[in-house]
């Protein structure tokens, strides 16, 4: 039997549901190709970050932390233009002691000049603010750490 004849033999449901598993197989391999793939990130989870700190900067805890790591997003996402050269999306994994002597270890994730970012090496210190009542929310210390150069305007 030739192989078109077989198909005459065949009643609609056998097509559709091979059609069905065919789709399902097609589908399948797509999300399993998508659930390994890193989330690449966005400008705005960077920006949260500077948010963070404008909420904090007047109510919230100053403090000192240490940096444990930085790294960077897997899609290396970066902005330039405006005042700073290029501002490089950082994950920076840092720990603090509050006032009550707990230490915490929190990811800090912002924009920072390429030209900066041996300041924030593993082992430095960086000026943070964090919310008293919750320690887990901090933000870098804008108002003493320098995260872009910005350019003086011409006299």
């Amino acid at each position: 039997m030739k192989p078109l004849e077989a198909l005459h033999g065949m009643n609609w449901w056998d097509v559709a549901g091979v059609a069905f598993v065919l789709v399902l197989f097609g589908v399948g391999g797509v999300w399993a190709l998508t659930a390994r793939m890193p989330p690449s990130a966005t400008e705005e989870e960077y920006r949260e970050d500077e948010r963070r700190w404008q909420s904090l900067q007047r109510s919230g805890t100053r403090g000192e932390a240490t940096v444990l790591r930085l790294t960077r997003p897997a899609n290396q996402l970066a902005i330039s233009g405006g005042e700073a050269l290029a501002l490089a999306a950082t994950d920076l994994r840092l720990s603090f002691q509050d006032r009550q002597g707990v230490v915490h270890e929190v990811t800090v994730s912002t924009f920072i000049e390429r030209e900066l970012m041996s300041n924030f090496a593993t082992g430095r210190s960086v000026p943070i603010v964090y919310a008293e009542d919750n320690p887990d929310l901090v933000a870098i210390d804008r108002d003493k750490a320098l995260l872009e150069i910005h350019n003086t305007p011409n006299s």
